[in-house]
């Protein structure tokens, strides 16, 4: 009875509003206020080293924290909590652990992933690598013979990959059917393996069907954040794994961590991202203070401003990033992963408050 009735409130609560609730496209109508300047030191904090502790304010009930937590993640895949960090001003005013874990281990993250995917895409096209987010993605895989769908995947632009507007299939569809479609006999199916192994995303978006025109509808697909940060590889020339250390995990002082791979060894974009709580609080302090980070403006301001959904319904989506349950009251905004991974970021509060968890009930797709 009880995982009936999550399942039902997480179908009312998760399902129909990424079915009906996503806008068709997304107007940038919001501006970071430090176009020509860097964004100023806020907070006067920066836990690249170590974090400082302080009080929570007054109106965070700290004691609520827990059950809180564990209802959304109830309600998001069905699951416990496993860690909650919680930043003020760049403070942690809260932290705790469930058994088996502390502050060293680092946790799956999931699709959080996909956020850290879309600073990367941002610190790229800043640094000019990219041109713009109007580019089309196929200008960077000229080397693809599209086999699938080939005249409309030529208009899918970096914009409609960021807000999983591509028109390609996604995570409620059939994919890895559509890849191997045709293949029959083993030969087929290990030339196919073959080109997987040697170029992953490439492959995919070969092969990968379109369910709607480029721009027309939401539908969300991880498949199609790993060819964006293909994408980025090939534009940068330069290994994922150094240029996502160099641009990011070096400066806020983020060591411990591991990233999945791909069969052909590229980072796997839209997941399989493992940090610590603690480290994942400094991805969304990032972002609350705009992309700055002590003295280095790590990813553009506006590109941070962009970030978030213009919609302001509850599990609305933007580039990369939900508005959380509380957007319409509080202005937050989140990267969520599978079995309840948030980074909640409040700008208004000046807060970031983390959260870990791991699957108890499982009645949804996995993304």
């Amino acid at each position: 009875m009880e995982r009936a009735i999550a399942w039902l409130l997480s179908t009312f609560a998760v399902v129909l509003p990424l079915i009906f609730g996503q806008p068709s496209d997304r107007p940038e109508t919001r501006q970071s206020p430090y176009v020509d300047e860097m964004p100023p030191d806020k907070y006067g904090v920066w836990p690249t080293e170590e974090f400082e502790t302080a009080d929570a304010p007054w109106w965070l009930a700290t004691g609520l924290l827990r059950p809180a937590y564990n209802l959304r993640g109830l309600l998001a895949l069905g699951s416990k909590n496993e860690a909650i960090v919680v930043l003020h001003k760049g403070k942690i005013v809260y932290e705790w652990y469930g058994d088996g874990w502390d502050k060293d281990k680092p946790h799956a993250l999931n699709s959080v992933t996909k956020s850290v995917t879309q600073a990367l895409v941002g610190i790229a096209i800043e640094e000019g690598y990219i041109n713009s987010v109007n580019d089309k993605v196929i200008d960077y895989f000229p080397d693809a013979n599209i086999e699938v769908d080939a005249g409309l995947k030529k208009e899918i632009t970096i914009e409609q990959m960021l807000t999983m507007t591509s028109g390609l299939a996604g995570d409620f569809d059939d994919i890895y059917g559509q890849i191997y479609a045709g293949a029959t006999t083993d030969a087929q199916i290990e030339a196919i393996d073959r080109r997987i192994e040697q170029d992953t995303a490439r492959t995919w978006l070969e092969r990968i069907s379109l369910i709607a025109k480029p721009g027309e509808r939401w539908n969300y697909s991880t498949l199609s954040t790993t060819i964006l940060l293909s994408l980025v590889g090939r534009a940068i020339d330069q290994p994922l794994k150094e240029y996502v250390e160099e641009k990011l995990f070096d400066p806020m002082g983020i060591t411990e961590y591991d990233w999945y791979k791909n069969y052909d060894e590229t980072l796997f974009g839209g997941s399989g991202l493992y940090l610590t709580p603690r480290d994942a609080a400094k991805f969304g302090y990032l972002y609350l203070n705009y992309g700055r980070w002590e003295d280095q403006q790590l990813v553009p301001a506006d590109w941070v401003a962009q970030s978030g959904p213009q919609s302001k319904l509850p599990f609305a989506y933007g580039r990369l990033f939900w508005n959380t349950p509380l957007t319409p009251l509080l202005g937050a905004y989140e990267a969520f992963g599978a079995s309840g991974q948030f980074i909640d970021i409040f700008p208004k509060q000046d807060l970031v408050i983390v959260r870990t968890g791991d699957a108890s009930v499982r009645f949804m797709v996995e993304f």
